[in-house]
């Protein structure tokens, strides 16, 4: 089996599907519908509304995300 450094090299891009909405969520509970893009060159998501707690109109095709501290400094999502 080849380990990823043979494999990849700098400069090749790996694609990614990522859902056009997101759910931004603290301590589980769903909190923001958001997007992802970018702001003076860093990652950043978009809040397009906020979720009250008896909102049942949470999107389907929202795919669940959640941000853990040391993902925060690097601008990564995991997934969840």
């Amino acid at each position: 089996m080849q380990t990823a450094d043979e494999l990849l090299k700098p400069g090749d891009v790996i694609g990614v599907d990522i859902s056009d909405t997101i759910l931004a969520k603290v301590d589980g509970v769903p909190l923001l519908e958001c997007q992802y893009g970018q702001q003076g060159g860093r990652y950043a998501l978009k809040v397009n509304r906020f979720i009250e707690p008896e909102d049942d109109s949470v999107p389907a095709q929202a795919e669940e995300q959640e941000t853990t501290p040391d993902a925060k400094e690097k601008g990564e999502q995991q997934h969840v």
